[in-house]
């Protein structure tokens, strides 16, 4: 597992005795942990530190690395390691997508987004062998009241295995209505165009976490909605020890098509509207 840790991004007020960029003002991203071998298991990871280093020319040090530079520099390096909140992370998302925009030479579409008449619908889904898996997303998607209200009346289902960052984010651009089961897939959703756009997270019975990915989505410019497979409220029911959650986690969904067409119906009918006031 990776852990960060950002180096002369906050700007601290000139009064401050604490200085925060290093001495050729290159801010720098701290890494602990394997970070080759994440690297490589993690596409999506691998092109965040490529847009970090190339657009915002931020230096990626491992912390062996940092503390061999600090040595050679006799110890009198400017930048030491802070603390940076998850809401100034989320409040440069905008920004951060204009970036990876340019890094990958991506094309922006935002703005012709409200043009259409209906809304993008998409899936993101995952393999039954790996869990969390919306089991029937193949029919929810293929259920002709749930087109009908997508675009070209088509319902996209994607899977991330084997992609990578580019295709991603490409396929979170892509989308104004995102259904998803919950977990780490949802990483990219701040890519997802802003103007509009909406996710659904889907959670099953005993596990529920609303305001990790939810916050993600809310405060990088979309709206966000959840679904709690069950017929209680998940504060009653959600499991206790680890290991039942993590039991509870990987279990595969199977939400009812007719529940998902009138969700969809309501938030179509919402992106329109959204569309309208814009």
């Amino acid at each position: 597992m990776l852990t960060l840790q950002a180096i002369g991004i906050i700007q601290y007020p000139k009064t401050t005795k604490r200085l925060c960029t290093y001495p050729d003002n290159r801010p720098i991203l701290l890494v602990s942990g394997q970070v080759e071998k994440n690297l490589k298991r993690n596409p999506f990871l691998a092109g965040i530190f490529q847009v970090f280093q190339s657009q915002l020319k931020l230096d990626v040090l491992s912390k062996k690395e940092y503390t061999e530079r600090k040595r050679d520099e006799g110890g009198q390096m400017k930048s030491q390691p802070i603390e940076i909140s998850g809401g100034y992370i989320l409040n440069q998302a905008t920004q951060l997508n204009h970036l990876t925009a340019n890094e990958f030479q991506l094309q922006n579409n935002s703005d012709r987004t409200c043009l259409r008449k209906k809304p993008r619908i998409g899936i993101l889904n995952r393999r039954i062998s790996a869990g969390r898996s919306i089991i029937n997303a193949d029919l929810l998607a293929r259920t002709p009241v749930v087109q009908d209200f997508s675009h070209n009346n088509s319902v996209s289902v994607q899977y991330f295995e084997g992609l990578d960052f580019v295709e991603q984010v490409s396929f979170f651009r892509s989308i104004d209505i995102l259904v998803a089961s919950h977990g780490a897939q949802l990483t990219g959703v701040a890519f997802m165009n802003a103007r509009c756009s909406h996710l659904v997270e889907l959670f099953p019975k005993g596990y529920a976490i609303p305001d990790f990915f939810g916050s993600l989505a809310i405060n990088s410019g979309k709206k966000y909605s959840y679904l709690y497979m069950s017929e209680n409220s998940f504060g009653t029911e959600q499991s206790v020890s680890f290991a039942d959650r993590r039991q509870a986690r990987s279990v595969n969904l199977c939400p009812s098509p007719s529940m998902m067409a009138s969700i969809l119906g309501e938030l179509s009918d919402s992106w329109r509207t959204c569309c309208e006031e814009k």
